[in-house]
């Protein structure tokens, strides 16, 4: 049996396939950047990341038979999807540099930046690299399209829906510089109603590893995938590099993850 593993950095894309002893069968790299939109915004290639999701998992599937696909993304983004499943908002990237009001807007109305580094365990970090930040944002420049949100789903889980068509979240991403969590109730923070989609977030938080669920009907006939086949939450990418060694790392460690982020991490 094969694991497939999609791991969606900012700059590359990355698909591992893996065999059941977690040896590395194959390994794929694609770059795919950020598309302009007609009011000038750089916006994430979501369907081009999965037009290549698929074709990775299409090809992987006449090799070895997949028991189960996990996805790791960058941090910092985020799909705002409609009725019909695919975005209902332009998947505007964080890179984008937006108005100075806009920025003082959100803390006028949310709470100072001390305030809400105290609530959510968050620093503000610019253009909008917070996701609490930038679905404000998306808000107010498109509030049309906004209204006929149906879920907000983080980077990791938006692909997992797209393969499952089950809305999830889970907490490495959430909590993740994003302002939409506090850790202390483990809830959903204040900044969630004020921009009025605590309705729209997943009621439940889970784990990176716990299934979501299995892929639909309709990736089994894309990708010739078992329909038993297993997608798992998802997580953020650079906590998914600090797995292994917290299963294997019997002593104090740092860890330095890098890409187009330098990220130390200390486990004790």
């Amino acid at each position: 049996y094969g694991i497939a593993v999609l791991d969606i950095g900012k700059t590359n894309k990355k698909f591992v396939l893996f065999d059941d002893t977690l040896k590395p069968l194959e390994i794929h790299r694609r770059s795919i950047g950020t598309k302009r939109s007609p009011d000038g915004y750089d916006l994430e290639d979501v369907e081009g990341i999965e037009v290549w999701m698929l074709e990775e998992l299409r090809k992987a599937s006449s090799k070895v038979p997949i028991r189960g696909i996990s996805i790791s993304t960058h941090g910092a983004s985020v799909v705002c999807v409609g009725k019909e499943g695919f975005p209902s908002v332009p998947p505007v990237a964080y890179t984008n540099e937006v108005p100075e009001e806009v920025h003082r807007e959100f803390f006028r109305r949310f709470g100072s930046p001390e305030t809400l580094q105290e609530e959510t365990a968050t620093a503000e970090v610019r253009p909008l690299i917070n996701v609490g930040k930038l679905l404000f944002f998306l808000s107010q420049r498109y509030p049309e399209q906004f209204s006929r949100t149906r879920h907000i789903l983080l980077y990791p889980q938006y692909f997992a829906y797209r393969l499952t068509n089950i809305p999830a979240a889970e907490c490495t991403y959430v909590g993740c510089h994003s302002y939409l969590w506090n850790p202390h109730k483990n809830d959903w923070s204040g900044v969630t109603d004020g921009i009025g989609i605590r309705n729209l977030l997943p009621n439940k938080v889970g784990k990176p590893a716990e299934v979501l669920g299995t892929i639909t009907a309709k990736i089994v006939r894309k990708t010739n995938l078992d329909p038993s086949t297993i997608v798992t939450k998802g997580i953020h990418d650079s906590n998914s590099s600090m797995v292994p060694y917290l299963i294997s790392q019997e002593e104090d460690f740092v860890l330095n993850s890098t890409g187009s982020w330098c990220v130390a991490m200390h486990e004790t």
